[in-house]
């Protein structure tokens, strides 16, 4: 062979090495491009990880592929996904039943190699190796190496995907890079696919403790007035007073009608009837009235400071507080006297409600929402909650918010 012909021979071995470099490069990004577009508009963990081990199953030829996750808890690593026989496998398939679906790092030395380097290791002839748990379990599937790819997310690893061969392999850095890139993404959006159920739950419990505080806070307390209206008329009948009976029953009949009213709009999230026209010194002024009239209860309310609005939140928060409070005094303590205080500084807005009547031990377990969602809501401004109370010796509620927490409008 002339060195002419051997040089042709070399440029074209030259040109298809960089030809099929350059179709695998383009396969590669292709993969990539297409896996990334379909992991975002994923929000399932499940169907995140489909998509990553299918994609590197099928460009890097493997024969099955697995996902295992750090549990922050435990700090073992725990089974939760396998592509086996071109089927998604989750640790509740009872095919899998049998096989150990929690380890500790250590118990697959690849795994401790892979987290402590930060990259991919190769185990080329798991046949010959040392044995590890679910090595039994890869054999059956004619498994001869395996890849174990570290999955990061903040910096840090937290699992790994494990990428089955039925041969011998090597892999080339192109192939290494997509693995790798495809475990990061993977690993992201698992984290905020977590992240989201979590603040997902977190919001839908949110909600339900406000339903429940705003039902409580409306039905609830407008029974109490109702009742002691209707106790005041019963009063007035068996004194003959036809006159007081006709005003409680119209009372009554006024409240029953208001608390509907308020509890439909508690639940559908709108400001109270009661703030809508009127401050909050007036609103808990009238709501005091209300709920007293024709009792033998002297109440009062006094305002305090330089007035001024407050969150539309805040004002909610403190009349349901008010309304709450006097319906437990009504209900329970029968006082003789009930005293509101709002009290406006230049650091701190303040409600202070106290009563007269039998008082109780706050440190007893007490049934019902009522002190319960009273925390809930100073906790939720921002502010401090505290309540005195002995028996016999009336009862002491506070609630100071510092001005400093309340939200930008």
């Amino acid at each position: 062979m002339t060195h002419l012909a051997s040089v042709a021979i070399e440029r074209k071995r030259s040109r298809d090495a960089v030809r099929a470099s350059e179709i695998f490069a383009r396969g590669q990004a292709d993969t990539l491009t297409r896996t990334l577009d379909k992991i975002a508009q994923e929000s399932a963990m499940d169907r995140i990880a489909e998509h990553v081990l299918r994609a590197l199953t099928n460009q890097l030829g493997a024969t099955s592929s697995s996902v295992w996750l750090r549990n922050g808890a435990t700090g073992h690593m725990d089974f939760e996904f396998a592509l086996e026989e071109g089927q998604l496998k989750s640790k509740a398939d009872p095919t899998l039943a049998s096989v150990s679906a929690s380890l500790p790092i250590g118990a697959i030395p690849a795994w401790a190699e892979a987290f402590n380097s930060g990259k991919p290791v190769v185990l080329p002839g798991i046949r010959e190796g040392l044995d590890f748990p679910w090595r039994s379990h890869v054999l059956g599937q004619g498994i001869i190496t395996i890849l174990v790819v570290p999955m990061f997310v903040s910096g840090g690893p937290s699992g790994v995907i494990g990428l089955r061969f039925n041969q011998r392999r090597a892999f080339q850095a192109g192939e290494i890079e997509l693995a790798q890139a495809l475990a990061n993404q993977a690993m992201l959006a698992m984290q905020l696919t977590r992240l989201s159920e979590k603040s997902r739950q977190s919001a839908v419990m949110e909600e339900r403790n406000r339903m429940a505080r705003e039902v409580h806070d409306t039905l609830a307390q407008g029974f109490t007035g109702i009742v002691v209206q209707l106790e005041a008329a019963e009063e007035a009948i068996s004194q003959g007073q036809k006159a007081k009976v006709s005003s409680h029953l119209e009372r009554a009949g006024e409240l029953a009608r208001e608390s509907l009213q308020e509890a439909r709009r508690s639940v559908q999230a709108l400001r109270p009837r009661a703030l809508e026209a009127n401050s909050l010194g007036t609103a808990l002024a009238d709501l005091i009235a209300k709920m007293t009239s024709g009792t033998l209860v002297e109440a009062k309310l006094s305002v305090e400071g330089d007035v001024r609005e407050l969150p539309s939140e805040w004002e909610n928060n403190l009349l349901r507080i008010g309304q709450e409070v006097l319906t437990n005094a009504l209900r329970h303590a029968c006082p003789t006297e009930f005293q509101a205080r709002l009290l406006f500084t230049p650091h701190e807005v303040g409600l202070c409600l106290r009563d007269n009547g039998c008082g109780f031990d706050p440190t007893e377990h007490h049934e019902g929402f009522g002190l319960q969602g009273i925390r809930e809501r100073t906790e939720k401004m921002g502010g401090k909650f505290s309540i005195r109370s002995t028996k016999g010796a009336g009862t002491s509620i506070s609630i100071l918010l510092p001005t400093t927490e309340i939200p930008p409008a």
